[in-house]
């Protein structure tokens, strides 16, 4: 499960970051090395929540090439499962997830819709 700054700033202000391990168990915790970075630069200059962030031990990865292409094919699928959906910011972890509704999903409601305010 891969995650950006956003979520987990969130999580980590209302001091619940062990969340991500009690929703996710059976998942591995993964940022990119520049989300790692840019929470290295908020704890920085004196973000302390970024602490209760970092202790939860995600494993950092690197976008190669590779990754880069994958997440442009599955952009591409998104789109095609969710026409009404026009961000081009969504996440790794949102692109990563399957594009099929499901049940709980009204008819004509995308399930990765991004909610407005976030990212």
């Amino acid at each position: 499960m891969i995650f950006n700054t956003d979520i987990l700033s969130m999580l980590g202000k209302i001091g619940r970051a062990d969340l991500l391990r009690k929703l996710f168990p059976e998942e591995s915790l993964v940022i990119t090395f520049e989300v790692y970075n840019e929470l290295l630069r908020a704890k920085e200059v004196g973000y302390e929540f970024v602490n209760s962030i970092l202790e939860q031990g995600f494993n950092v990865i690197y976008l190669d090439l590779g990754v880069i292409k994958e997440y442009e094919q599955k952009k591409s699928k998104l789109r095609t499962a969710c026409p009404a959906s026009k961000s081009d910011n969504n996440t790794l972890s949102e692109l990563t997830r399957s594009s099929t509704r499901t049940p709980d999903v009204p008819r004509g409601k995308c399930p990765l819709r991004r909610k407005s305010g976030f990212g």
